[in-house]
């Protein structure tokens, strides 16, 4: 269930079943398997409701999507009888007419432990891969998606600004950046961290990078983008010695085979 008829559609189209509608009861009737995808505030209302007019209870499942939550917002559901969870898929929705897919994606889930098998299987059907996320780790787990995602946007717009200035035409600029950043994300796939972090900071260049805060000094920037870049750079550097540490021992590639070890040992 989504708060728009659209969005409802779109989201079965993405997950691939389900009856989409915006009348919660009614559909909630309906399936075993409830799924709410609602921001977090609307979340406990929208349950409570379910709970009250007995649309949910024994024998159904009320999930929601939402990752900065567990599924202690879905307490109605459960004093109702109902198997609860949060199941969020680490992914960025940036319009509801192009949804990334879901299969290879990381969920952070939140369950009963004599549910969890059950919650897998979902997210298996999915093509997705189920990580137990707790209600109190999940602010640091919603977080790490802010990292990952809209803080990627907010450094392309930093980014995109500079070129402009420096003389680059704005649609030219826009293309370089979506160039890189999409060189950056193979880089990540290929070799892991810390291994993809490039640039003057992670090589210990501390001539180019006072020439560049200068620049960025001198240009009449924000000076949070200037602090920004400043503690980018201190991140970098730091990365840029654990690559050179790696390197140093021969083992450059071993952290993204952990990686992949990590993740076949995940449920």
């Amino acid at each position: 269930m989504c708060r728009s008829l659209p969005s409802a559609r779109l989201a079965v189209r993405t997950v691939g079943a389900g009856c989409p509608s915006v009348d919660a009861a009614a559909a909630a009737r309906r399936v075993r398997w409830v799924i709410l995808a609602l921001p977090y505030r609307q979340i406990a209302p929208v349950v409570r409701r379910l709970a009250a007019l007995g649309a949910v209870g024994p024998g159904s499942w009320v999930v929601h999507t939402n990752g900065s939550c567990g599924r202690e917002v879905l307490s109605a559901a459960a004093r109702a009888g109902a198997c609860t969870a949060a199941a969020h898929p680490f992914l960025s929705f940036a319009h509801r007419r192009d949804a990334p897919p879901l299969a290879g994606a990381l969920w952070g889930i939140d369950v009963e432990v004599r549910r969890r098998s059950e919650l897998i299987r979902f997210v298996r059907a999915l093509g997705g891969t189920a990580c137990a996320v707790p209600p109190g780790a999940r602010a640091l787990y919603h977080a790490a998606g802010v990292f990952a995602a809209s803080h990627v946007v907010v450094q392309a717009a930093a980014a995109r600004s500079l070129l402009v200035r420096a003389g680059v035409p704005p649609r030219a600029a826009f293309h370089g950046i979506t160039a890189m950043m999409a060189g950056v994300v193979r880089n990540l796939a290929r070799v892991g961290l810390p291994q993809a972090v490039t640039g003057p900071a992670s090589r210990g260049e501390t001539d180019v990078l006072r020439r560049q805060i200068a620049a960025l000094g001198a240009a009449g920037l924000d000076r949070d983008l200037v602090r920004l870049y400043r503690i980018c750079a201190r991140q970098a550097a730091r990365l840029g010695r654990a690559k050179r540490e790696r390197g140093r021992r021969g083992d450059g590639g071993t952290g993204r085979c952990r990686e992949k070890e990590e993740n076949g040992r995940r449920a």
